[in-house]
């Protein structure tokens, strides 16, 4: 089966993705002559056959997709950095001794009870001055 779609209304992101969706199903071939991206397709044997409606839904479900990720890129970014900015320690004013300091003990008699492993680091340390 053939089918194209214009290069002018149709992210080359989009195709990809969506041709990507039916490799299980079909032995896919991008190619272009120009104007538009042709795509070519030949069912797996004992697979159900891809149909070209089921394509062009595809296609359109991720330039969906492609739209609404470059419009949300920077709020996700944000959301990212701020994520990870949160998690940051101030560690001005200890020492790497006491970063080091094992007490004498193995690492495994630090988390010697599932109290202590399920225990939430932030209860105990918000508060607290490191």
């Amino acid at each position: 089966m053939q089918i194209k779609f214009s290069k002018e209304l149709y992210p080359k992101f989009a195709l990809i993705k969506t041709a990507y969706a039916f490799t299980n199903r079909a032995y896919v071939h991008l190619d272009t002559d120009g104007l538009y991206y042709v795509i070519n397709w030949i069912p797996r044997e004992s697979q159900e056959v891809v149909t070209e409606g089921e394509f062009m839904n595809e296609m359109l479900t991720q330039c969906a997709r492609y739209e609404i990720l470059k419009k949300t890129r920077n709020l996700r970014e944000l959301l990212a950095a701020r994520a990870i900015a949160s998690t940051m320690l101030d560690m001005s004013g200890i020492s790497k001794e006491d970063i080091n300091t094992d007490n004498g003990n193995d690492n495994e008699d630090h988390m010697s009870s599932e109290d202590e492993i399920l225990r939430d680091w932030f209860e105990e340390n918000e508060n607290s001055k490191i």
